[in-house]
């Protein structure tokens, strides 16, 4: 009995590769695949079958598929995160960055805001070539706060307000809630705080003895002992993207590529 290049009779050829001679047709598809070996010969044509034409390419559109999926899913994620960075000229001047998650901000009466409980991923300030985050912040996880458009406590011309509070030179403990005694290095004289605020956009209190952090959200209030020395500044804030998108984009568009490579080989 003849037998063609799969090892099927002709009758079987005829009937398009039926019952167990499809077996073997998968065989050299797999060694085509792994190439091995019959590298010139489509698997289309070792397929005769339409039905089998459609499982071989179901692998590159699988591909096609994920790499659709990986290059929409930093869009979704820009949606959702938002990261700034900023400046301030109070004292030597420094530096600082923020971002939350939309998906989990809170709001009150006077509008949306974000901090350590809802929304906020990370607060810094570099201050004096030292970086204080959000969890060394005074009263955390109150603090740091980011108030968001169209919250009515954000100054004016400001695309943001904040209020947050860094010790950045003695120590201040807590006394109380919200409340906090301070002093300077080795226990004289009062403590140095820098932070960002509302009413004042950045601010350097020197020889602060006390603290106090009252009510929170929108109604969130500070005062720093009495007649500390005050400087103040402000804010300048430049949008930036998020980190964390440009790995994802380019897995995303890796995908694409090797979807493209896979349907180009059929």
């Amino acid at each position: 009995m003849a037998l063609n290049t799969l090892g099927c009779n002709q009758k079987d050829a005829a009937n398009r590769c039926s019952s167990g001679c499809q077996s073997s047709t998968w065989y050299w598809i797999r060694r085509y695949y792994s190439r091995l070996s019959w590298s010139s010969t489509s698997p289309i044509i070792l397929c005769m079958s339409p039905l089998c034409c459609a499982k071989v390419m179901i692998k590159p559109a699988r591909w096609l598929g994920v790499g659709i999926l990986l290059a929409a899913l930093p869009l979704s994620l820009m949606a959702s995160i938002v990261a700034e960075e900023f400046s301030i000229n109070v004292g030597t001047g420094g530096t600082g960055d923020f971002s939350y998650n939309t998906d989990h901000i809170t709001a009150d009466i006077d509008g949306p805001y974000a901090d350590q409980n809802d929304g906020l991923i990370s607060f810094d300030l570099t201050y004096g070539g030292i970086t204080y985050r959000e969890g060394d912040a005074l009263d955390s996880p109150t603090l740091p706060v980011v108030y968001i458009p169209p919250n009515t406590t954000i100054p004016s011309g400001s695309p943001y307000g904040f209020l947050a509070a860094w010790v950045i030179s003695g120590t201040c403990t807590p006394a109380g809630a919200g409340a906090f005694t301070c002093a300077g290095p080795g226990g004289v004289g009062g403590a140095t705080i820098a932070g960002v605020g509302r009413q004042y956009q950045s601010f350097l209190y020197e020889d602060v003895t006390g603290a106090l952090f009252d009510d929170s959200g929108s109604f969130l209030r500070y005062t720093f002992g009495v007649d500390p020395v005050k400087i103040y500044g402000t804010v300048s804030e430049t949008a930036v993207p998020e980190p964390a998108l440009i790995p994802v984009l380019a897995l995303g568009l890796a995908g694409l590529y090797f979807a493209r490579r896979r349907k180009a080989i059929l």
